[in-house]
């Protein structure tokens, strides 16, 4: 989509994700990213208000990227079936990244614990929490 398009529409109130470059010495490039709500618009800038602090500043048109707010908001992740292709993801900032691909072999209900999941990965199977499976491809 050309940059042009997705920053006309962008008006007062849309909350949109506002992108910064950090430069390091070395040449690296990381990209800074967080979501804020526009407070006014001019013809290249606006002012945008982050939703976590509260605090107002200033950017290029050029580095929003409109968040569309139509449309059913309140949709249900897909629930993977036995013999689904599925991607288990765990981790997070005090976890380590753990990825698991295998097929979904059974699905586990034992109280009290939450609702698990085993896949089989070779000839390897893994239990792994329901909630952390993603469908790659349907069966």
């Amino acid at each position: 989509m050309d940059e042009s398009q997705n920053n006309c529409n962008i008006i007062e109130g849309d909350f949109v994700v506002v992108t910064g470059t950090t430069v390091q010495n070395s040449g690296k490039k990381t990209v800074n990213r967080l979501i804020a709500q526009v407070i006014a618009v001019g013809e290249y800038d606006v002012f945008l208000k982050c939703t976590r602090t509260s605090r107002v500043f200033k950017r290029p048109l050029q580095n929003c990227y409109k968040i569309p707010t139509t449309g059913d908001m309140f949709r249900k992740t897909k629930e993977p079936a036995l013999g689904d292709l599925v991607l288990s993801y765990h981790g997070g900032m005090f976890r380590e990244e753990k990825r698991i691909v295998g097929i979904l072999i059974e699905l586990v209900d034992n109280p009290p614990n939450d609702f698990e999941a085993r896949i089989l990965c070779g000839d390897t199977t893994h239990l792994v929490p329901l909630n952390t499976l993603i469908v790659i491809e349907g069966r």
